[in-house]
């Protein structure tokens, strides 16, 4: 099983019509962009740096609103006019946006959402993906190396950010999948899971492959 479809696939901009050229340069000047980002630091640095570019641009009213939640509540935010623009992974454009296959294609997306006024940049060359993982002393005690190897131990805790735990793909997805009964689920802000695994609070996290604490933490990433 393919854990999700962030997995092999690139980070694009999805942005109100706002933003693609209707609106003329000097009401943009007078307007302003706001870029919104989601509830971990991945998505801060990626619209964070999308601002900046805007400024290059000359853009001079330009604000960055973070941590406004997950997918929904975001993508609600740019339909509503609250943001302009934000950073968003193409795998959850097809299927968490879209509900379509993650090998649906920009141009798709692209046609499909330009009906709302919405569009989708060029992909950013930013790859990322979902993954579970552990700490080493969790890995050695429970013996673990891959997903499977969860059923083997229904009473490990797992953290789970919030928007894994309600994607079909993501822990649904792995439930079935896997065959996986595991009482013990919490939804955790994907900021504190570190924290609470390197604490022993909780033996099992969902991670992004680029984190930077997979090294520091030194976690062993649970094969897919």
């Amino acid at each position: 099983m393919t854990l999700t479809p962030r997995r092999h696939l690139t980070v694009a901009c999805i942005l109100t019509a706002f933003c693609l050229g209707s609106t003329p340069a000097p009401a943009l000047a007078r307007t302003g962009v706001v870029v919104g980002s989601k509830a971990f630091p991945e998505s801060w640095v990626l619209a964070e740096a999308l601002a900046r570019v805007l400024r290059s641009e000359g853009v001079p009213r330009v604000e960055h609103r973070n941590n406004l939640g997950g997918t929904e509540i975001v993508y609600q935010a740019l339909r509503a006019g609250d943001v302009d623009a934000y950073p968003e992974y193409t795998g959850t454009i097809a299927q968490v946006i879209l509900h379509r296959s993650v090998s649906t294609s920009l141009s798709g997306m692209r046609r499909v959402l330009s009906r709302e006024g919405i569009g989708v940049s060029d992909p950013l060359g930013f790859n990322d993906s979902y993954a579970l993982a552990v700490t080493k002393n969790v890995r050695e005690r429970y013996r673990l190396e891959s997903i499977s190897d969860l059923a083997r131990h229904p009473e490990l805790k797992l953290g789970l950010t919030h928007e894994f735990l309600g994607r079909p793909d993501g822990w649904p997805g792995l439930v079935r999948h896997y065959g996986l009964s595991m009482p013990h689920v919490l939804g955790i802000q994907h900021e504190l899971a570190y924290t609470a695994l390197e604490r022993g609070r909780i033996d099992v996290t969902d991670i992004y492959t680029t984190d930077a604490e997979i090294e520091r933490l030194r976690l062993h990433v649970l094969r897919d």
